[in-house]
């Protein structure tokens, strides 16, 4: 019984491929398993994951003897509101490709590869921790952009992520008005203009 069982599988997941193949995210190329969180094995191996020499405050990525206290230069030299961040690869050309299609072209399944990355490196921090009481907020787009758009792609990795660890999820953030784009605006003036447009409210929505 085991031996049909195991054949018949196999033949199905055959069936399947053929039927429904798989591509890899960056290169298109086909691929046989989902192991490898969307990508193929070759594009796979070239994402730099950082995993040392990040700061512990903002999970920036620097050269060894770069830091001081593992601390960054920027986290030294600036005051931010929040207690720490999570950086999980380094931006690369291999990962450039997939994210932009992910935000920009519409691929709204790629969200599920990316909130599984991101939900693999947060769970390390989850489990040296002895409170339970996160929550999984996304940052919030204006209604204008998010009609132009059709999602929010930030919220589809929050309730991905919420889903897989396990945590609770709250809408609770709102974007008062719509600027521009911000890919072309130093960090410094992204901070000030989001310091500035995101607020919280307490009645929020909870569509898709």
């Amino acid at each position: 019984m085991f031996v049909y069982n195991k054949t018949f599988y196999y033949f199905l997941k055959k069936a399947l491929d053929f039927a429904y193949p798989v591509f890899c995210i960056n290169c298109n190329s086909k691929i046989q398993t989902l192991f490898y969180f969307g990508f193929c094995k070759t594009c796979f191996r070239r994402l730099i994951f950082i995993k040392e020499n990040s700061c512990r405050k903002c999970g920036r990525f620097f050269a060894p003897g770069k830091s001081e206290k593992n601390i960054c230069a920027q986290c030294r030299e600036n005051a931010y509101y929040f207690e720490k961040c999570f950086s999980v690869l380094i931006f690369n050309e291999y990962i450039r490709k997939p994210l932009f299609a992910f935000k920009y072209s519409g691929k709204k399944h790629y969200g599920y590869f990316f909130a599984s990355l991101m939900a693999a490196s947060l769970k390390k921090f989850l489990l040296k921790e002895t409170s339970s009481n996160y929550i999984i907020a996304p940052v919030p787009l204006f209604r204008k952009r998010k009609q132009q758009r059709g999602f929010n792609q930030s919220k589809i990795l929050a309730l991905h992520i919420t889903k897989k660890l396990n945590l609770s999820y709250d809408d609770f953030l709102i974007k008062t008005m719509d600027t521009s784009s911000q890919t072309e605006l130093s960090k410094k003036q992204r901070r000030k203009r989001n310091s500035t447009t995101i607020r919280q409210h307490l009645n929020a929505a909870s569509s898709y």
